[in-house]
């Protein structure tokens, strides 16, 4: 059982919306599902792999303003950067499609996706930065935890006040 079906179906998105003490508004993240969140459908169940929602409504949930965007369930090129770089024009796209589309933040649940899509990441520069995080990061900050505890570093907390009217702790 994946997090997000814990979440969602044992503890429900209403109770976690209950317990919100700094909500995340206007706060335009994307959902990065990947492929293995999804995939393979018949074992997986977690939500449908061609149009999931199930992040999207824990965001919502949280005071975000989830971003739809077409590289959403594209694979980040999983082990491929391991040994080669040939992840990078994938992960490139990915954090592209987000950005084109509007997103801020991508927010993810696998490691080697985010590790992928970081390292990947098209440019340097400040303006073509996009912070990736974990679901249960955004999650913590809006339970009211501190940015410290939930290792997000300066660079990450600068980016998601500077999109966000009001002030995350």
């Amino acid at each position: 059982m994946h997090f997000l079906e814990v979440l969602r179906d044992r503890i429900g998105f209403e109770r976690v919306e209950k317990a919100v003490k700094a909500p995340l508004k206007g706060l335009r993240v994307g959902a990065y599902y990947g492929c293995l969140l999804l995939r393979p459908p018949g074992e997986m169940k977690l939500d449908d792999p061609n149009r999931p929602s199930v992040m999207e409504d824990l965001l919502t949930r949280l005071g975000c303003t989830p971003i739809d965007y077409p590289a959403r369930t594209q694979c980040c090129g999983s082990y491929l950067n391991i040994s080669t770089l040939e992840s990078e024009p994938l992960a490139r796209g990915i954090i592209e499609s987000a950005r084109n589309s509007g997103a801020k933040v991508l927010a993810v649940s696998c490691p080697l996706c985010k590790y992928n899509l970081e390292t990947g990441r098209n440019g340097s520069a400040a303006e073509d930065y996009m912070p990736i995080v974990y679901f249960t990061q955004l999650l913590g900050l809006a339970l009211g935890l501190d940015p410290q505890q939930l290792q997000l570093d300066a660079q990450k907390m600068q980016s998601i006040r500077e999109t966000q009217p009001v002030e995350v702790a």
